[in-house]
C-alpha cells in the first residue's frame, strides 16, 4: 500500500539480508535493475510483476543468493501464490488507515509538482482521492488477509521501529543480532531527510487532526468497509475526541526520512 513507510521496511528487510548471508544479490538485483533489464530504480522493481519478471528475479536469487525487491503488486496472481506457498519468495506487505495515506498522497504531490514531477495527480483534495484509495485498500485488504504476507503496519513502524525490524528478521528466520539492530535505527535515523521516501510527518491518525468532519465522515462513508477489515476505527466520535487529543509518537525531528542507500556488496 502506498505512503505505508514501505521504502524505509524495504530497506530495514535488505540490510538484514545484506548482512545475514555472507553470499546474495542484494548488489545483482541493483544492477539488473539499473542496465534496464527491469524496470525500476535501486531496488524498486517499478513494472508488473507478472511470470516473466517473477522468473528473472527468481533466477537472480539462484545464481546470487537472496534478495530483496520493493513492488506495487495489486494482483495476487495464481503464479505468485505459488511462489509464496512453495517458499520460494517471501512477501510482507506494508499498510496503513486509508484516511492517512490520502494525506500523504496529497502531501507527495504537491512535493512532487514543486519538482516538476507527476505523481499521484489524481490526489488533489480528499473527495477526488477516494476511487484511487478504494483500489489501494481493496489491495491491502486482499494481501493482509491472505495469510501469504507479514503484514507490517505503518504504526508499529513508526512507533517501533526495532519491534518491526525483529519482527523482519524473525519471519525471514533471520537471528535479530541486536547490534545490527541498533545500527539500523542509528543510520535511518542519522540519514533522513524531508520530503523522500516515508516518514514525512510520522504521526499516527493525522487524518483526526487535518481533515474537516464531513471530510472524515465521507471516507467513513465511502471507505469504511476496507478501513475496518484493515483493523482500524471508523467510528466518529472516535475522529472527534482525537482532534483534541491527538497522540504523537516521533520527537521534533520526525518530519526527516530515510534517504541512505544499503552497503553495496
Amino acid at each position: 500500500m502506498c505512503k505505508s513507510a514501505s521504502s524505509v521496511v524495504c530497506w530495514y528487510t535488505d540490510q538484514l539480508v545484506f548482512y545475514s548471508f555472507k553470499t546474495n544479490g542484494c548488489k545483482a538485483v541493483r544492477d539488473l535493475i539499473a542496465a534496464g533489464e527491469i524496470a525500476g530504480t535501486d531496488n524498486f522493481v517499478d513494472q508488473q510483476l507478472d511470470e516473466t519478471t517473477i522468473a528473472r528475479l527468481i533466477d537472480v536469487a539462484e545464481k546470487h543468493g537472496p534478495i530483496v525487491v520493493k513492488v506495487h503488486c495489486f494482483e495476487l496472481s495464481d503464479y505468485l501464490r505459488k511462489q509464496i506457498e512453495s517458499g520460494t519468495i517471501i512477501a510482507t506487505f506494508c499498510f496503513r488507515d486509508p484516511r492517512d495515506m490520502i494525506l500523504s498522497a496529497m502531501d507527495h504531490r504537491i512535493r512532487a509538482l514543486n519538482d516538476g514531477k507527476n505523481a499521484f495527480s489524481n490526489f488533489t483534495s480528499v473527495s477526488a482521492s477516494i476511487p484511487e484509495t478504494i483500489t489501494w485498500s481493496d489491495m491491502a485488504c486482499t494481501w493482509v488477509e491472505s495469510d501469504l504476507a507479514l503484514p507490517l503496519q505503518y504504526g508499529d513502524t513508526v512507533a517501533d521501529p526495532a519491534g518491526q525490524i525483529r519482527r523482519i528478521a524473525n519471519f525471514l528466520n533471520i537471528e535479530p543480532d541486536e547490534h545490527l539492530v541498533k545500527c539500523l535505527l542509528e543510520l535511518e535515523k542519522k540519514s533522513r531527510k524531508y520530503g523522500r521516501c516515508e516518514f514525512n510527518r510520522g504521526n499516527l491518525s493525522r487524518f483526526s487532526e487535518e481533515m474537516t468532519l464531513d471530510e472524515i465522515a465521507l471516507c467513513n462513508d465511502q471507505l469504511g468497509d476496507w478501513i475496518k477489515r484493515l483493523g482500524f476505527d471508523c467510528q466518529l466520535n472516535y475522529a472527534i475526541e482525537n482532534k483534541s487529543n491527538s497522540v504523537k509518537t516521533l520527537t521534533a525531528d520526525s518530519s526527516l526520512t530515510l534517504v541512505s542507500e544499503p552497503a553495496s556488496a
